[in-house]
C-alpha cells in the first residue's frame, strides 16, 4: 500500500549508505568494480522493492511501478566504471559525490534552506553549499584512500574542491534528468578533469597558459564573441556570458584556431535555423538561445580546452573539435531534417514517425549531419589544428555523437528522463570521450 509520507528525508538515508562501498573500488579492480556496480543495479531493481524500498517511492514512481532513480544511481556508476579503465579514484571519487554530496544537499536544503538559488528556485542556496562541502570531503578522502600518495596534498585539496563545486552546480541545473544521472557522469567527468589538471601540477608538466598574453587576449576575445552573439540576436544575456567563457576556455587550449571551430559552430546552427524558419515562413518565436541551450553545446569544449595544456598533444583538441562536431551535425541534421521532411523514423526502434519528431532521422537530415560533422574537422584540419588522423576521429565520432542525440532523443527524452539540453550535453560529453580514447 504506497505510503502518503513524504519519502524524501528516508530515501536520501538510504542513498547515502551505499557510498561506503565506494572504499571497496581500491581492492576490487577494473573487472571487479564493473561487477559491483551490477550486482547493486540488480539488488535495487529486484530485491530492494521486496524488502521495504518501495515505501520510499514517489507518488509517479507508485504509477509506474518503478523507481527510475534507485535504479539510475547504480547504472550511472556502472557507466563511470565502464569508461575510466585504470583510473579506480575517478569511480570512488565520483561515487562520493554521489552519495554524500547529493544526499547532504536534500537532507540540509530541507531541514535549514530559506533562501532558493536563483537560477532553479526548487533548490537552496544551504544545500548548494552541502553538497559541495559534503562532495569535497567524500572526494579528498575517497581519492587519498583509492590512490595513495598519487597526488600531492595541495593538489588534492584543490582538485576535489573544484570537483564538489561544479559538481554542487551539476546538481543545481533544472535539467530535466535524474540527479543520479547527472551527478554521478558529469560530475565524475569533471573530477576526471580536474584530477587530471592536479597530477599534472604534481608532476611539474603543466604549463601556466593562462598568464600574460594568453589570459589576456583570451579574455578580450571571449568578451568580443559573446557581445558580437548578443548583438546579433544568437544568445540573451545569460547566454552572452556563458558563452563567452566557453571561448575563453577554448583559447586557454586550443589558441585562435580553437576559437574559429567554436565560430564554425555557431555560425553554422544559427544561420541553419533562420535559413529553416524564413524557408517554413515558421510562426514560432525567435528566442535567441539561452544559458542552458549554450552550456549544453559548448561546456564540453570549454571543458577540454582548459585540460589541453595538462594532456598529451593532441588529444585535448581533439576532444575540443569532437565536442564541436558532434553538436555542429546534430544541429543541422535537425534543422536541416525537418525543412527537408521525407521519410522519418525513429532511430530507437526504426518506427516511421512525423517529421521533427525527437530521436528522428530522415535521409536529407542524415546528410546534413555528415556535413556538420565534417565541417568542424575539415576547419581543423584545414586551420592546422589536428593532422589528417585526428580530423579523420573528430569527423567519425562527430557524427556518432549526433546519432546518438537521436538515440536518446527517443529514448530517455521521449520517457521524460532527460530534456534536449541534457541529451545534447550527454552527446557531446560521449564524442569528447570517444575521441579522446582513440586519439
Amino acid at each position: 500500500m504506497q505510503s502518503r509520507a513524504d519519502p524524501e528525508v528516508a530515501r536520501k538515508w538510504l542513498h547515502l549508505a551505499p557510498g561506503l562501498l565506494a572504499f571497496a573500488v581500491r581492492d576490487l579492480g577494473y573487472s571487479g568494480a564493473i561487477a559491483l556496480t551490477l550486482a547493486l543495479t540488480a539488488f535495487n531493481l529486484w530485491a530492494l522493492p521486496h524488502i521495504g524500498g518501495r515505501r520510499l517511492w514517489r507518488r509517479e514512481e507508485w504509477a509506474r511501478g518503478l523507481s527510475e532513480g534507485m535504479i539510475l544511481y547504480p547504472v550511472a556508476l556502472g557507466v563511470v566504471a565502464v569508461a575510466t579503465p585504470g583510473r579506480p579514484e575517478v569511480l570512488a571519487g565520483g561515487w562520493g559525490m554521489l552519495a554524500f554530496g547529493d544526499a547532504a544537499a536534500t537532507l540540509a536544503g530541507r531541514r535549514f534552506g530559506r533562501r532558493p538559488l536563483p537560477w532553479n528556485r526548487a533548490k537552496s542556496w544551504i544545500g548548494f553549499v552541502a553538497f559541495a562541502v559534503a562532495s569535497w570531503a567524500a572526494i579528498g578522502v575517497l581519492v587519498a584512500w583509492t590512490v595513495p600518495g598519487r597526488f600531492a596534498l595541495a593538489e588534492l585539496v584543490v582538485a576535489a574542491g573544484v570537483a564538489g563545486f561544479l559538481g554542487a552546480v551539476i546538481e543545481s541545473l533544472s535539467w530535466r534528468m535524474d540527479d543520479n544521472l547527472s551527478v554521478a557522469v558529469l560530475g565524475a567527468a569533471v573530477l576526471y578533469a580536474s584530477l587530471t589538471v592536479a597530477e599534472g601540477a604534481t608532476g611539474g608538466t603543466i604549463e601556466p597558459t593562462f598568464v600574460g598574453g594568453v589570459g589576456a587576449y583570451g579574455v578580450l576575445l571571449g568578451i568580443a564573441a559573446g557581445v558580437v552573439a548578443r548583438i546579433a540576436g544568437a544568445v540573451d544575456t545569460a547566454g552572452s556570458i556563458a558563452g563567452g567563457l566557453i571561448g575563453l576556455g577554448v583559447w586557454v587550449g586550443a589558441g585562435g584556431a580553437g576559437l574559429l571551430l567554436l565560430a564554425v559552430f555557431v555560425a553554422a546552427g544559427t544561420s541553419t535555423t533562420r535559413w529553416r524558419r524564413r524557408r517554413q515562413r515558421s510562426s514560432e518565436p525567435r528566442r535567441p538561445r539561452g544559458l542552458r541551450n549554450v552550456l549544453a553545446n559548448g561546456v564540453v569544449a570549454a571543458a577540454c580546452g582548459l585540460l589541453a595544456s595538462s594532456l598529451p598533444s593532441p588529444l585535448g583538441v581533439t576532444a575540443l573539435a569532437a565536442s564541436l562536431a558532434a553538436a555542429c551535425a546534430d544541429t543541422l541534421g535537425s534543422e536541416v531534417g525537418r525543412l527537408a521532411g521525407g521519410a522519418t523514423v525513429r532511430l530507437a526502434d526504426g518506427e516511421r514517425v512525423a517529421v521533427g519528431t525527437e530521436g528522428g532521422v530522415s535521409l536529407v537530415g542524415t546528410l546534413a549531419t555528415l556535413f556538420g560533422a565534417g565541417s568542424v574537422a575539415g576547419a581543423a584540419w584545414a586551420l592546422g589544428a589536428l593532422d589528417a588522423r585526428h580530423s579523420s576521429i573528430v569527423f567519425v565520432v562527430g557524427v556518432g555523437g549526433a546519432l546518438l542525440d537521436s538515440l536518446l532523443g527517443g529514448t530517455l527524452e521521449r520517457q521524460g528522463a532527460l530534456d534536449n539540453e541534457g541529451v545534447n550535453l550527454m552527446s557531446t560529453l560521449a564524442a569528447a570521450w570517444a575521441a579522446a580514447l582513440l586519439a
